[in-house]
């Protein structure tokens, strides 16, 4: 097995929150429309190539993913919840913990 991924089981703790993370992460901006600009730089991902992505990461014991607003106008949230398997009040639930540690 592949280093960084056998390390990514790890856990640490994420600065002064309560929350517990792998030393990696996934990020999503490649999950973007692809219709240029910053976030369609990738191109275009399908969602056979996203829920593939996701899946590994999990089978690598990943437990956090980084999205933004401006990555691609939603589709990587939306990748996230279909290869997570998470329903649309989980997906917000999730976007208002991760405001609330921002102190937002």
């Amino acid at each position: 097995m592949d280093s960084a991924l056998h390390h990514s089981t790890e856990l640490r703790k994420l600065g002064r929150t309560s929350l517990s993370v792998t030393p990696l992460g996934l990020g999503t901006w490649q999950f973007s429309e692809g219709k240029g600009g910053a976030a369609g730089s990738w191109g275009t991902v399908s969602a056979e190539e996203t829920d593939g992505i996701i899946a590994a990461a999990l089978g690598a014991g990943i437990n956090w993913f980084d999205t933004a607003e401006l990555y691609g106008w939603g589709r990587p949230e939306r990748a996230l919840a279909r290869g997570l398997a998470l329903t649309e009040a989980e997906i917000g639930a999730i976007d208002d913990a991760s405001r609330a540690e921002q102190g937002r």
